[in-house]
């Protein structure tokens, strides 16, 4: 796989650009369980980015998929699901199929973005982290709820450990669309070369 080649992956995150946070990491360990490839290969290949904010990430999905992925590789957009259709003015019960749909009206690459909801927001994620791993600090998952960076950082950190595989397969069969996240990255990542 050449290194010049990778999968960009955006998230709504706040903070800054940085590739090593705790969303992104456990993807990137996910990934890796599906491929069992090289994890240093997976690790440069998934090109996460921190957008900062919905707003931001739904500006991006629309206008910057060529600069963000100009040889036509895939582009996948993490929204939270349970403020985007406050953002796109959409229904509170607008269906999922209509607020991807509505994600990509006016994109500049439709078909190369790929658009994935979780179920209801982040905080679903690091709840699943701390429900499938019962050694999980009950501090650090705590304030991680109370969306404190660094505390989710260490809890989806911790779930990325090499030896946390049956707590990454229990948060995958408890949020499906995570769960298709990681699987559509791994076929995609298999399709581009050998991880």
């Amino acid at each position: 796989m050449s290194p010049a080649r990778s999968i960009v992956i955006l998230y709504e995150d706040r903070r800054g650009p940085t590739r090593d946070f705790g969303l992104h990491k456990l993807v990137e360990a996910c990934v890796f369980d599906v491929v069992n490839g090289q994890r240093h290969i997976v690790h440069r290949a998934l090109d996460g980015r921190p957008m900062k904010g919905d707003s931001q990430l739904l500006r991006s999905c629309r206008e910057d998929i060529h600069d963000i992925s100009p040889h036509g590789e895939p582009v996948a957009a993490v929204f939270d699901n349970d403020k985007i259709r406050r953002l796109l003015k959409l229904r509170p019960d607008a269906a999922e199929e209509r607020v991807i749909q509505e994600i990509k009206t006016g994109s500049v690459a439709p078909d190369q973005l790929h658009v994935f909801l979780i179920e209801e927001n982040m905080e679903s994620v690091v709840a699943a982290s701390g429900e499938c791993d019962p050694l999980m600090s009950k501090v650090a998952l705590r304030e991680a709820l109370q969306k404190n960076l660094a505390a989710r950082d260490v809890v989806l950190i911790e779930a990325a450990r090499g030896e946390k595989r049956a707590v990454r397969d229990c948060i995958q069969k408890r949020m499906p669309s995570f769960d298709r996240l990681i699987k559509r990255c791994a076929e995609w990542l298999l399709a581009l070369g050998s991880p």
